[in-house]
C-alpha cells in the first residue's frame, strides 16, 4: 500500500450566506471532517487548513484565496496527498458557463467577481506538482433563489476540468439533482456517509470509497424520506481508483487482527465439530473477502458476516445459523430478517 511522505487539505464549510440562502450543517461537516482526518487518517493539525464561521480563517472569498493561495506557496512534494473538500452552495453561471462554488459573501449575480470557481482551484492544486490530489465537492444543496436567472447545478463544467488536469473527484450528486441536509444527523448526507466510512476505516482506497458513496447516499436519502441523490467519482486515469487516500495504519492493523481473530475462532469451531469442512471453508473465504470492512459488501454478504458472528459469539446456535445462513443461500429471505438467537 502506498504511503504519502505528508498529507494536507484545506476544508471549506460554509453555512451563513449574505445574499443567498443559508445552509446549517456545511460548518459542521468541515469540522467534522478535519476531526476525521486527523484521528482516523493521521493528519497533522498544522497540515489542515479550515474555512469556518468558528475557525480562525473566515469563508468568505477574500480570505479563502488568500489563505489557500499561501498554503500551496509551501514546498510540497509530488509524492504527497493534497487534498480540498468544499460543503456549501455551489451554482454555474449562464454567462461563461464554468462552475462556482459560493464562499459566504458571494452573490449569484455576479459569480465571476464573487464566486470561486472549481477551475481556480484545479489550476492552484495541479500547479504545486503534487501527483496525489483529490477533490470533493457536497454542494448544489437547495435552490438557491427562483428568479429570471436558472441555477443549475455544480458538474458538467467541474468533470471536465478535473478529468482534463487528471485529478480525483468525488460530487455528492448529479449536476440535476440536490445534495442534501439531513437535520437529524446534522450533517449533509454525503459528508455523513463519508465520515461514516472514514471512522469505521472499511473504504481506503478511492475505488472503494466510490462503490461506498453511490450505494450509502441514495439508501440514507431514503431512510430520511429526501428524494434521490446519487453521487459520481471521476478517476483520471483509471489506476487512481486504487490510491489509498482513506489508509490508516492503526485501522489496518485493527482489520487485520480482526480477521485473525475470526479465522482462530473458525478453527475453533471447526475442530470441535461444530462447523462441517464445507462451512467451514466457506466462512474462511467470507473472512477473507472482507478483511477491509463491511462498507462496500452488498447486503447479503453484510448479513452473512453477522451471523458468523452470532454464531463465533454464541448469540445464534449453530442449527440457527445453518437455516439462517441456507435462507440466505436460496434469497428467501431479506438479509435483515431476524434468526432465532441463543
Amino acid at each position: 500500500m502506498q504511503d504519502f511522505s505528508r498529507k494536507r487539505a484545506i476544508l471549506i464549510g460554509v453555512d451563513e450566506y449574505e445574499h443567498v440562502k443559508k445552509l446549517r450543517f456545511c460548518g459542521n461537516d468541515a469540522r467534522n471532517l478535519a476531526k476525521a482526518f486527523r484521528e482516523s487518517l493521521e493528519f497533522e493539525p498544522e497540515d489542515i487548513l479550515e474555512f469556518t464561521l468558528g475557525s480562525v480563517h473566515k469563508p468568505n472569498r477574500a480570505a479563502i484565496l488568500h489563505e489557500f493561495g499561501a498554503f500551496l506557496k509551501q514546498q510540497i512534494a509530488e509524492d504527497e496527498l493534497l487534498v480540498l473538500y468544499f460543503s456549501g452552495h455551489g451554482m454555474m453561471d449562464q454567462d461563461d458557463k464554468r462552475d462556482y462554488l459560493l464562499p459566504m459573501d458571494a452573490s449569484p449575480n455576479d459569480l465571476a467577481a464573487t464566486g470561486i470557481a472549481v477551475e481556480h482551484f484545479v489550476k492552484k492544486l495541479t500547479g504545486t506538482g503534487c501527483k496525489n490530489i483529490a477533490i470533493f465537492i457536497d454542494a448544489c444543496r437547495q435552490e438557491i433563489r427562483e428568479d429570471e436567472k436558472a441555477i443549475v447545478g455544480v458538474g458538467e463544467s467541474s468533470r471536465e476540468a478535473v478529468e482534463r488536469e487528471g485529478l480525483v473527484s468525488f460530487f455528492s450528486c448529479d449536476p440535476k439533482e440536490l445534495s442534501f441536509e439531513i437535520e437529524a444527523l446534522g450533517h449533509g448526507s454525503f459528508t455523513y456517509c463519508l465520515l461514516q466510512a472514514i471512522e469505521k476505516g472499511e473504504c481506503p482506497t478511492v475505488e472503494l470509497m466510490d462503490k461506498y458513496l453511490r450505494t450509502a447516499v441514495p439508501l440514507l436519502n431514503k431512510e430520511h424520506g429526501k428524494t434521490p441523490q446519487q453521487p459520481f467519482t471521476v478517476i483520471k486515469p483509471l489506476e487512481k481508483s486504487a490510491l489509498p487516500l482513506f489508509y490508516s495504519h492503526v485501522k489496518r492493523e485493527a482489520a487485520l487482527q480482526k480477521r485473525d481473530d475470526l479465522l482462530n475462532e473458525l478453527g475453533r469451531l471447526f475442530i470441535e465439530g461444530i462447523l462441517n469442512e464445507k462451512m467451514f471453508d466457506e466462512l474462511v473465504n467470507l473472512v477473507n473477502r472482507t478483511t477491509l470492512g463491511l462498507a462496500t459488501l452488498p447486503p447479503d454478504e453484510a448479513s452473512r458476516v453477522k451471523y458468523m458472528e452470532a454464531l463465533i459469539h454464541k448469540r445464534l446456535s449453530p442449527v440457527s445459523f445453518e437455516v439462517a445462513w441456507n435462507a440466505l443461500e436460496r434469497l428467501q429471505v431479506k438479509p435483515s430478517s431476524p434468526a432465532k438467537l441463543l
